[in-house]
């Protein structure tokens, strides 16, 4: 009798019963088919002790993930907290480098439903659209290279140039605070 225990993409492990005289000739034609054999001895004792330290196992493992959840929640606010400065002080600096050192500046944070994506840039373009300079000057036959040299150095890992500084947040991860 036998009965597959495991398997995966290159080998399956079977288990077979045998009565004692055909064990031999069993285990020779496994090899001539190059397969492995090993005989295996039933051990109460050892089965109890491999019981226990996954039993031991399972709680360490379930202690470790509620410490590690438990740290993860109280220092995601504060890693949060500090990801949006580094992205405010990105926006201080591209907005002092596109428009000089005037402190007139705006800064704020828009979560937009994502069906009105479109609409939310063609009103933002609308609204600075005036300190884009000589592109939105020349008219309606400029193009985007034609400035491309200049506008280069307003923004160089940008490549949907807008008149205004604008950095995507992903906020999914916000949004799923405390579902792990």
């Amino acid at each position: 009798m036998r009965r597959l225990i495991k398997e995966d993409a290159e080998y399956g492990l079977y288990s077979v019963a045998l009565l004692k005289k055909a064990v031999t000739e069993f285990s020779n034609k496994c090899r001539e088919e190059k397969f492995i054999t090993r005989e295996f001895q039933f051990d109460e004792t050892q089965l109890q002790r491999d019981r226990q330290e996954l039993a031991e196992l399972e709680a360490t493992k379930r202690a470790l993930h509620d410490s590690l959840l438990e740290w993860c929640t109280i220092n995601f606010g504060e890693v949060f907290a500090s990801w949006m400065h580094i992205k405010f002080i990105r926006t201080y600096v591209e907005s002092v480098l596109r428009y000089g050192l005037a402190c007139d500046y705006m800064a704020g944070v828009i979560k937009p439903n994502p069906k009105f994506l479109d609409k939310l840039e063609k009103t933002l373009d609308g609204l600075y659209g005036h300190l884009e300079g000589r592109y939105r000057e020349a008219g309606e036959n400029a193009t985007a290279g034609d400035d491309l040299e200049e506008m280069q150095h307003l923004s160089l890992y940008d490549k949907n140039y807008r008149p205004y500084v604008c950095y995507t947040v992903d906020w999914y991860a916000a949004d799923a605070q405390g579902q792990y």
